[in-house]
């Protein structure tokens, strides 16, 4: 033998069984048929009855005109706010940069004016050495 031994069939309780055909068809195939009938009846219903006239359309009532004016002339106002903050916002950058080119030249002033003050007081402590020694 070649250590591997057939076993024989045996009819056991705890066998399993082959499987049987389902009972209830898949749930699938059941809403398809029920889908396709109520279209049917849709179908048959809506060639039978006749289509109603529109109704004729509602007058809008003065307070709903009145609350539409209010809205656009909310949204036209918070335009013009916006339109004005932009303007303000270019404004202050054009005036924020006329104020960095005055800063410089003040700076540029301050710097040549000490400059010029460090020199003359080495030039005057020159002179008082040269005619006190």
């Amino acid at each position: 033998m070649n250590g591997k031994s057939k076993r024989p069939e045996i009819d056991s309780p705890y066998a399993p069984k082959p499987k049987a055909p389902p009972i209830v068809p898949p749930a699938d195939a059941v809403l398809a048929e029920f889908d396709a009938a109520i279209e049917q009846i849709k179908n048959d219903v809506n060639a039978e009855a006749p289509t109603p006239p529109e109704p004729p359309p509602r007058p809008v009532p003065e307070f709903v005109s009145l609350a539409e004016k209010c809205a656009d002339a909310l949204v036209q106002s918070a335009e013009a706010a916006l339109t004005q903050a932009q303007n303000n916002l270019q404004q202050a950058k054009l005036y924020a940069d006329e104020l960095r080119a005055k800063i410089r030249e003040h700076d540029e002033m301050v710097n040549s004016i000490t400059g010029r003050l460090n020199q003359f007081g080495a030039d005057v402590l020159n002179a008082h050495r040269k005619f006190h020694e």
